[in-house]
């Protein structure tokens, strides 16, 4: 009777120290297989559910002890880190942006023009889709600036003029990404300027709006989340270059 019970006990140890070599070399192979598979087809052809397919195996393949497993892993990984690289996706941003620029303005009534210093703030707020090592986006700022000019009457009566001015602008933005900070940016803006007066003499000169658009280059700095950017460009119709500067949030 004693032989009887422990036989079929004996029999199944027999079975499974005869199968763990096999489940073992069986799990190698087929991280293996796997392995040069996606290294053959390239990062190009995963998807967020292949790799977390991937993921499943990899982890499998680690709770078997398999052979090799920390080389294969690396190798694996690999492609996955290449992939994620490329995956594009997005997220918003908000900003506070200080700018300057000089605006011609002309005077039918002394059959001139004056240049108008104006600086000002917007704060606004944009999208982007961007992988490792490019981007593009679109920001949309609102805000007002301040002009200062002066006009010359009868080349003997200097006239301050103050210009308030309301201004909007659309920037769409392609950037490329040489680190992960840090951002080199193409923006192709439109402008809108609508400018008030508070001399009587020149309002209707002074006062009404324009759309305009321009091209800047610039650089933008990650830290954390928080973004620190700056841009020089030039926008069609106005007199001089513009300088920005940008505080913003990523989330």
């Amino acid at each position: 009777m004693g032989f009887y019970r422990a036989g079929p006990l004996m029999v199944l140890k027999i079975v499974i120290l005869f199968l763990i070599p096999t489940l073992v070399f069986s799990g190698e192979m087929n991280l293996k297989e796997t392995v040069e598979k996606v290294e053959r087809e390239g990062s190009d052809n995963l998807t967020g559910e292949r790799v977390n397919k991937l993921k499943v195996i990899l982890s499998d393949a680690e709770d078997a002890d398999v052979l090799d497993f920390d080389e294969l892993e690396d190798r694996l990984n690999a492609v996955i880190d290449s992939w994620q690289k490329k995956k594009i996706s997005g997220g918003w941003n908000i900003f506070v942006n200080m700018m300057t620029w000089t605006y011609a303005i002309e005077l039918p009534l002394i059959n001139n023009e004056i240049f108008s210093d104006e600086h000002g703030a917007c704060g606004g707020a944009g999208y982007d889709w961007q992988n490792a090592y490019y981007g593009f986006g679109i920001d949309l700022c609102v805000g007002g600036m301040r002009g200062k000019s002066s006009v010359t009457i009868l080349n003997a009566i200097t006239v301050q003029i103050d210009l308030p001015v309301f201004m909007m602008t659309s920037k769409p933005k392609i950037f490329w990404r040489p680190g992960e900070h840090t951002r080199l940016v193409f923006y192709l803006p439109l402008i809108y300027r609508y400018g008030f007066s508070s001399d009587n003499i020149y309002e209707r000169s002074l006062e009404g709006g324009k759309f305009s658009i321009g091209l800047f280059l610039g650089g933008e700095w990650e830290i954390s989340d928080i973004v620190l950017g700056s841009s020089i460009g030039k926008i069609i119709g106005y007199e001089s270059t513009s300088l920005n500067f940008t505080l913003g949030y990523r989330f």
